[in-house]
């Protein structure tokens, strides 16, 4: 971190005084996935108006941010970048099946960005968890029938982009739990509203 970092914020120093400022296509991303991050980021980008009078914009503070990302990761950014686009789609892939906008206030919608980033990070290392309880996917298939359908839907989308990636049914089962937890939370949401009305 201290010699990619750094490296960054240099290379980023210089094309500002050259009059060249990039936007970052991952801002949103990086705001709503990676918040704590982001905002150590637009400190970043604060301390180095302060000290250097060299004014960045948001683009910034989300390039930094991945920066620290890619350490918590452990890799790169092109994988970081990867991983960040594929937890988009994914969010989409949910969205469309449950016909709803996702409530990115919601305990349970940061619950499943957190499973997600986890799931996503293990998927690109190799690393998926072993199938050990099929009792488990059993009864989540049966019980939750739409969203184990959405949870295998993104393990086939995932399947089919990357090739080398790998999901098991475990991690289908807990990513279909995580869909669960969430479109209810959102259908007893619209539920409540409706009789309000």
């Amino acid at each position: 971190i201290y010699i990619t970092l750094t490296d960054h914020i240099d290379f980023a120093i210089s094309r500002m005084k050259d009059g060249m400022q990039f936007s970052n296509p991952l801002l949103w991303e990086t705001k709503a996935f990676y918040p704590s991050e982001y905002l150590i980021g637009e400190y970043a980008v604060g301390l180095i108006r302060k000290e250097l009078g060299v004014r960045f914009n948001q683009d910034e503070a989300a390039s930094i941010a991945l920066h620290l990302v890619n350490a918590e990761y452990n890799t790169d950014m092109n994988n970081t970048m990867r991983i960040t686009t594929t937890i988009r789609e994914v969010l989409q892939i949910v969205e469309e099946h449950i016909g709803m906008k996702l409530d990115e206030e919601s305990l349970h919608y940061s619950r499943l960005i957190t499973h997600l980033k986890f799931l996503v990070q293990r998927v690109f290392a190799g690393q998926v968890l072993n199938d050990s309880v099929e009792e488990l996917a059993q009864m989540i298939k049966s019980k939750y029938p739409s969203e184990y359908e959405c949870s295998k839907r993104i393990v086939e989308y995932i399947g089919n982009k990357y090739a080398d990636c790998k999901i098991s049914q475990d991690e289908m089962t807990y990513l279909a739990v995580h869909i669960r937890r969430i479109s209810a939370e959102l259908y007893k949401f619209n539920d409540e509203n409706e009789e309000r009305k």
